[in-house]
């Protein structure tokens, strides 16, 4: 046994036996000491299966040991990296101690009695380790050097390390980590990584070399998570190295039509081949190629498309072009542009989209009137001009011109323009817009007319006339009549001038023929043919016969059966009207014209009605477009991308002699026949999209499309019906998994023109999750997958963020890989070897170990992690316990749930231990005399620690109240043994004492300190020392000394001393032997002080004595400052309490009184008349004479009696007089008047006068005269003649004065 102290500066204190008593030398610091322990020695480390291991010796007392590692040997706060607490005698550390680099540590060991840093004794001295860097993940994937080509992903994969909560990936296509193209991915969790997105890379055989890395992270030994201040270990030595490239080889993609000019294109759709891994492609148009770069210049059309079908939605003019198309992957990084191709866009006149160039001769309307030869013209009459010409695909509108050919220098005739929707123009000179309905019209204007009459079309006139067409985009808003807007495209006139006069048309104009009646007659047989005919044309032709003396016609049309509802009034000079607008479709009823001959004046402005000329009767044709039409085409086509392309039949083949279009309008309808809008387009393809400027991809789901021909005004005419498509987005293919540990890396072939893929894991059984993995790549990793079958959908967005059909893969596994327990079933493990050991699991990051002593508790006990595949248990177990264990290899992920992901769990095993025994306590301390006797029990159960019986060791010594102690001496003692007792110990001196148990495995630590005293003389005195007195007594009281101030011997008497002031002191004998904590002084003198003194007897001596000063008791003195003040009959008297109560409070007050005959002035007895309450000091007294003289005095009270009476104080009571009485007045002379009274009582007043009042009404008065006190008349001399006077008396006194007297009145003379 080593015994220790706490300060080496504490010097042995002496005990010496003096007299049978101990005296204490002090120690120059006082301090309480007890059994301290030892630095633990023999600190060392091994390796057992690859866990290193600190050991060290056991220390006897110790029940727990402290560990400190440190970068120095001095163990700085600052340079500590890892404590550990255990009641095991070894430690195997549960974190990693590496760092970037290998290192030397110091480590060191304390011993703690208890939990308690308190018990903590010295650490060890500092032992050195060499400790290898934490460990570096190897790289597995990409390979060294290796080469992706895109859309091919990039995943990571590397070779897990034990201990690792984490690993950091970074990679960068700078090798020197150069920031802004470096990118850190921490807090990475298992052994794979894909990034979302495709890596940097360039294209055009230009690849980006990458390089990578991946970092261990570990738990910091010190936090108390595995997350708080990680530490992060070494990099590879030599990093990674891949490449990434998008070639231009498969990133640009192949053009397939248009492609060269040997075809002609009158209507545009362009096709290219779809490229992996593009999201959208970019076309552009141009009409030149830059020869350095081979890109597109000049650019007139560009367009995005997520297809691999582009359809311009406008007009591109005739001319030769080239065409380029760039994909761009979902980063929005482009691939290699196409290698630009040249097309030629030309207006042929053929129904199909492309011609031969063989040959081809830009088309022109062919006219159908007029002769080729100008000296053969063809004759026609003023009123039967009709230029016509067949029509032109394409053609929007016409643009017409009648050429006069001039006779001399002097003609000046101009040329007769008209624009018109129609194939054929008639003389329009004047338009007037319905009154009712004129919008239903629209692009009419006057046709071949000129304002002037010298420039009109007349008899006699030679012309030349010509016809081109035109075509407006489909979506551009000019109107018919306006200029033609950029853009538009421009048929060859029909008479271009290329020496072929086969294309020229002429005419001659004669009169306009006679008329055949005064009315107008409708050529009905024409009509018939243009009613039904013309259904579908802008406007019909309409004929009638001529009228007699009518040089022009009034044509009016109308919108309804009754022709009344007005469209449009129109005025020619011929006898039929070609109407160059277009009318609205007619949904119901019908149209209506009527015609009448007129007479105009030149200017057309004016007209006058023939007689007998009146309107024809209605004639009436209804207005419907033909609709297109599918015939000898695939209305729906969907193509290998998922893009759904619409085509119809060109309205040149479905409707020719439906007039000029502008091209075509599509609607889409949903699934519940919703349209989504309408788009107006130049070309007979559309590419399903939405139907704004946007043009982004559509929803998913079952839709229908129609289709209508747009008129020369832009308006749709009928739609098609209905004709049903799908929009489904191709699913992802070659689904493959690849797992490894808990991680697992999905691949797929991606689908063309997703911008991202969406990726849903499940296990199989489970319902799909609601979240949703989303990637750019065409790879995704999952990780901290619990063991289980797994199984997974990947799909596609496209750019609008819809979803393409979904591809299933099968199922995949996470394998559940089991620790096997090395540590055999039923082993006994000992305080120095208290270690648990397993095998390795392959992908294992950690270890979670539980113990329970049940095994149905052991799925829920608290789990221990470590990175070693051994574990020292670091707390305390019960001897005589079957324990049960069981360990799980984890990833890793960090989680403190119970349902963390986690590998293979082992089976359960069981151990039992074997301890040092547990603390014993003292369980009796008895003290007799010079003798002490210790008792305890012996441990049992799981306190025995092991089966053997422990031996003891008995510490004690002596200590004082000041600190000082001797030195421990210390017993060993027998197994089996339960008591010692010690003889020959020091009066009066408090012994410690303290226990320990011991076996083969090590001590328990030392139970508490128990002390007891040996007996002395008590050691404090009486307490609560008081006494009670009266006048001739005190009563002394006090209280005992404690038990544990006794001395420790029982009190046997008191030693009681009294003195009166300094005189001598007197014993009270009978108290040296009473145990009664209370005794009375008699015979006092009364308010007498004395001085009581009180000692303790035991039988070793006297205690400190107690000293207490009292006084006996006496009656209070005379209250002080007694005052009477008189009233009417009463007084009120007051005072101040007496100035000494005599040593016994004032209980309250006695008043007495007496009274003095006014006659014979003698003083009547003493009477009680009041008493008080100690805190009343005033009161009054009633029912007095007033006028008589009365003495008053007061006394105080006690509980000892009555005390001395103040001096008597006199008061007289007195009231104001009475009224006086007998009051008479009478008229003793001319205004003379005499007042008389009886004088009034006093009333213990003295009175001072007579106030004589007097009233001229009886109720108002007025003081006439006041007079002396003995006074009983007054005369006044002042009184008006006649006049009645009232008049009453008031008696005046020191106290007030009287009630007014009864009032009598006179008359004065």
């Amino acid at each position: 046994m080593i015994l220790r102290r706490t300060a080496a500066a504490l010097v042995a204190a002496a005990l010496v036996a003096v007299g049978g008593a101990a005296t204490f030398v002090a120690p120059a610091t006082a301090a309480t000491i007890s059994v301290l322990l030892p630095a633990p020695q023999n600190l060392g480390t091994r390796v057992v299966n690859g866990d290193t291991q600190f050991t060290w010796d056991g220390v006897d007392g110790a029940t727990t040991y402290v560990i400190e590692v440190a970068t120095d040997d001095q163990f700085a706060t600052s340079n500590v990296i890892a404590t550990r607490t255990t009641t095991a005698l070894s430690w195997i550390p549960e974190r990693t101690l590496g760092s970037t680099e290998a290192r030397g540590l110091y480590w060191r060991v304390a011993a703690q009695a208890t939990t308690s840093v308190s018990t903590r004794g010295d650490f060890s001295a500092p032992a050195f380790v060499d400790v290898d860097a934490a460990r570096t993940p190897t790289l597995v994937a990409p390979a060294q050097d290796a080469v992706f080509d895109y859309p091919d992903p990039v995943s990571f994969r590397w070779s897990p390390v034990e201990g690792a909560v984490s690993y950091t990936l970074t990679y960068s296509s700078s090798p020197e980590w150069a920031s802004g193209v470096t990118t850190v991915v921490p807090n990475l969790t298992g052994t794979h990584h894909t990034p979302t997105a495709p890596l940097e890379r360039t294209s055009s055989g230009a690849p980006v070399q990458l390089y990578w890395k991946v970092q261990a992270v570990f738990a910091n030994p010190l936090s108390a998570t595995a997350t708080t201040n990680p530490v992060t270990g070494p990099a590879q030595t030599e990093a990674g190295r891949f490449t990434v490239r998008w070639t231009a080889a498969s990133s640009a993609p192949t053009l397939l039509s248009p492609i060269g000019t040997s075809t002609i294109q009158s209507d545009l759709t362009f096709r290219w081949t779809p490229v992996p891994g593009a999201a959208r492609y970019s076309i552009a148009i141009g009409q030149s190629v830059d020869g350095a770069t081979g890109v597109v210049t000049t650019v007139k059309i560009t367009g995005d498309s997520t297809s691999t079908t582009y359809v311009p939605l406008t007009q591109l003019v005739d001319g030769n072009y080239f065409w380029q198309v760039t994909a761009y992957d979902p980063a929005g990084a482009p691939g290699q542009p196409s290698t630009a191709v040249e097309f030629r866009k030309a207006w042929g006149g053929q129904d199909a989209a492309t011609t031969s160039a063989a040959g081809f001769t830009k088309t022109y309307p062919v006219p159908t009137f007029g002769s080729t030869d100008v000296a053969n013209p063809t004759p026609v009459a003023l009123d039967q001009v009709h230029l016509t010409w067949n029509p032109v695909p394409r053609a929007t509108l016409y643009e017409v011109e009648a050429l006069p050919i001039l006779s001399s220098p002097e003609d000046n005739r101009k040329a007769l323009t008209c624009r018109t929707a129609s194939t054929s123009v008639s003389i329009v000179g004047k338009i007037v817009e319905g009154t009712n309905d004129g919008q239903a019209l629209d692009g009419d204007r006057e046709c071949l007319w000129n304002s002037a009459k010298s420039q009109r079309m007349d008899a006699g006139g030679l012309y030349e006339w010509r016809v081109r067409a035109i075509d407006y985009s489909g979506n551009a808003s000019t109107t018919l009549q306006a200029t033609t807007p950029a853009g538009s495209q421009e048929s060859l006139w029909s008479d271009v001038d290329n020496g072929d006069t086969s294309r020229k048309r002429y005419f001659t104009v004669s009169a306009a023929r006679e008329g055949t009646g005064p009315t107008t007659v409708v050529d009905e047989a024409s009509w018939a043919t243009q009613s039904t005919t013309s259904i579908g044309k802008p406007a019909p032709l309409m004929r009638w016969s001529p009228v007699t003396g009518a040089n022009a016609y009034e044509v009016k049309v109308f919108h309804d059966y009754d022709c009344s509802v007005h469209v449009t009034t129109q005025y020619t000079m011929q006898t039929h009207l070609q109407i160059n607008g277009v009318f609205d479709d007619e949904t119901s009823g019908e149209y209506c014209w009527q015609v009448r001959g007129i007479v105009m004046n030149d200017a057309f402005t004016e007209f006058t009605i023939p007689v007998g000329s009146t309107f024809t009767t209605g004639s009436f044709w209804q207005k419907s477009s033909t609709p297109i039409d599918f015939a000898g085409v695939t209305p729906v086509t969907t193509a290998a991308d998922g893009s759904v392309v619409f085509s119809w039949r060109p309205q040149s083949l479905s409707a020719p002699n439906d007039g000029g279009s502008r091209g075509y309008a599509v609607t889409i309808l949903n699934s519940s026949n919703t349209s989504l809008g309408m788009l107006k387009v130049e070309y007979p393809w559309y590419v399903a999209k939405t139907l704004d400027a946007a043009q982004k991809p559509l929803a998913p789901g079952s839709y229908s499309f129609k289709v209508a021909a747009l008129d020369a005004l832009g308006n749709p005419g009928n739609f098609t019906s209905s004709v049903p498509f799908t929009v489904a987005g191709p699913a992802p293919a070659a689904l493959t998994t690849t797992v490894d540990g808990t991680s697992a890396t999905l691949a797929w072939t991606g689908t063309t023109a997703a911008a991202k893929y969406g990726v849903k894991v499940r296990a199989v059984g489970s319902s799909w999750p609601s979240a949703i993995t989303q990637v750019t790549q065409t790879a995704t990793t999952v990780r901290d997958l619990d063991d289980g079958t797994y199984e997974w959908l990947v799909f596609s967005y496209d750019h609008s963020g819809y979803q393409s059909l979904e591809a299933t893969s099968g199922t995949f596994t996470i394998a559940a890989p089991v620790p096997a327990r090395v540590t055999v079933d039923g082993a006994v493990l000992t305080t120095g070897n208290r270690v648990l050991d397993w095998e390795p699991v392959a992908g294992a990051s950690r270890y979670l170990v539980q113990y329970a002593n049940a095994a149905g508790s052991l799925d829920s006990a608290t789990a221990a992690e470590t990175l070693a595949t051994s574990y020292t248990i670091p707390t305390t177990l019960a001897y005589g316990t079957t324990y049960y264990w069981q360990v799980t290899a984890v990833p890793e992920k960090v989680s403190t749930s119970t349902t963390r992901v986690k590998l293979g769990r082992s089976s359960v095993g069981t151990f039992s231990v074997v301890n040092p025994p547990a603390g014993v306590a003292i369980s009796k301390l008895t003290i007799t005399g010079t003798s002490a006797t210790v008792q305890w029990v012996t441990p049992a159960g799981a306190n025995r620690g092991s089966s053997e019986a422990p031996a003891y060791r008995l510490a004690y010594r002596a200590s004082n109240g000041t600190g000082a102690t001797t030195e421990w001496e210390v017993l060993e003692i027998d197994p089996g043994v339960e008591s010692r007792t010690l003889t020959g110990l020091a009066v009066a001196t408090t012994y410690e004492f303290q226990l320990q148990a011991y076996n083969a495995q090590g001590a328990s630590a030392w139970s508490g300190i128990k002390s007891a005293a040996t007996p002395g003389a008590p050691k404090a005195g009486v307490t609560n020392l008081a006494a009670t007195a009266t006048t001739s007594t005190l009563k002394v009281s006090w209280t005992a000394p404690s038990s544990t101030n006794n001395g420790g011997s029982p009190i046997t008497g008191y030693a009681v001393q009294y003195r009166k002031g300094t005189g001598s002191w007197v014993t009270v004998t009978a108290a040296r032997t009473s145990t009664s904590a209370s005794v009375t002084l008699t015979g006092l003198s009364a308010k007498a002080s004395y001085t009581i003194s009180v000692a303790p007897l035991n039988v070793i001596g006297a205690g400190p004595a107690a000293t207490l000063s009292a006084a006996t008791l006496g009656l209070p003195t005379a209250p002080r400052y007694v005052k009477a003040v008189r009233g009417d009959r009463s007084a009120a008297i007051s005072w101040t309490a007496p100035s000494s109560n005599g040593g016994s409070a004032v209980t309250g007050y006695v008043v007495e009184r007496r009274a003095q005959d006014p006659k014979t002035l003698k003083w009547s007895a003493w009477t009680s008349v009041r008493t008080t309450s100690a805190t009343t000091l005033t009161t009054s007294l009633s029912s007095l004479t007033n006028g008589t003289t009365y003495q008053v005095r007061v006394a105080a009270r006690s509980q000892l009696g009555t005390g001395t009476y103040s001096s008597g104080v006199s008061v007289k009571p007195a009231g104001k007089p009475y009224a006086p009485t007998g009051v008479k007045a009478a008229a003793t002379a001319s205004r003379t008047i005499k007042v008389t009274w009886t004088k009034s009582l006093t009333n213990g007043s003295t009175i001072s006068g007579y106030a004589v009042q007097y009233s001229t009404n009886g109720s108002t008065w007025k003081t006439l005269k006041t007079t002396t006190a003995s006074a009983t008349s007054y005369s006044w001399t002042s009184a008006t003649k006649g006049k009645r006077y009232w008049f009453r008396v008031v008696a005046r006194s020191n106290i007030g004065s009287s009630a007014a007297s009864s009032a009598v009145s006179v008359v004065a003379r």
